[in-house]
């Protein structure tokens, strides 16, 4: 079963060009009908989905609880998938990156330089969540929706680049690829360091912030 990996609706601040990372920023009117309009198309495709699991900041939370309404499945929130942390560049647009920073594609930044979390560490990050995922869930296709940054360094790690994908859109990870990721120890150690408050926890019970108050 390959796993769709689908990038957040719109964001005010992705319309103002401004770096979001870890701040939580909801969806606008036009990110919510993108994701709708991308779950029309999965399902008119003939894709079928066990489970929907998504990053814990609220524009991707916020698009999970869409494609939870459009599709009828049970949503999983999985810390590991949040978006790349920029630092003290978050919250600053391109235009002021260039002026004040000379960064003319803060993408391009592979170190800590500017305070900013290490690609090393993403991938790190992605592979222990993608390594949970795989052993909980082994026969399952997923919908999996995060970020621009993370989704542009899981088709690096899967050798299917795809830069910084639109709003709503998405890649497919096939399913020799993601099951690589789970080796008994790797599965191990995630669960085993995984704090509580930081552990995957399914939201079957749990309410999602409704997407026109947040």
């Amino acid at each position: 079963m390959d796993w769709i990996v689908m990038r957040h609706g719109e964001t005010d601040w992705n319309r103002e060009r401004r770096i979001q990372g870890v701040q939580d920023v909801g969806l606008n009117e036009a990110g919510q009908v993108q994701v709708r309009q991308a779950c029309r198309q999965l399902l008119q495709s003939g894709l079928t989905f066990s489970r929907i699991v998504s990053s814990p900041l609220v524009r991707a939370r916020q698009s999970a609880q869409i494609a939870q309404e459009e599709l009828g499945l049970p949503l999983l929130v999985l810390p590991h998938l949040r978006e790349r942390s920029f630092g003290p560049l978050e919250g600053k647009t391109i235009a002021e990156l260039r002026r004040d920073y000379r960064i003319d594609d803060v993408e391009e930044i592979d170190g800590a330089a500017f305070g900013l979390e290490t690609m090393a560490q993403v991938r790190q990050r992605i592979h222990r969540g993608f390594a949970w995922l795989a052993a909980a869930y082994p026969a399952e296709q997923l919908l999996i929706i995060t970020h621009g940054s993370l989704i542009k360094c899981i088709g690096e790690m899967c050798r299917q680049p795809a830069g910084i994908l639109p709003n709503a859109g998405y890649i497919r990870v096939p399913a020799r690829l993601w099951s690589s990721f789970a080796t008994a120890q790797t599965a191990a150690a995630v669960c085993e360091n995984a704090a509580p408050s930081q552990g995957p926890y399914d939201l079957r019970a749990r309410r999602v912030p409704n997407v026109q108050n947040v």
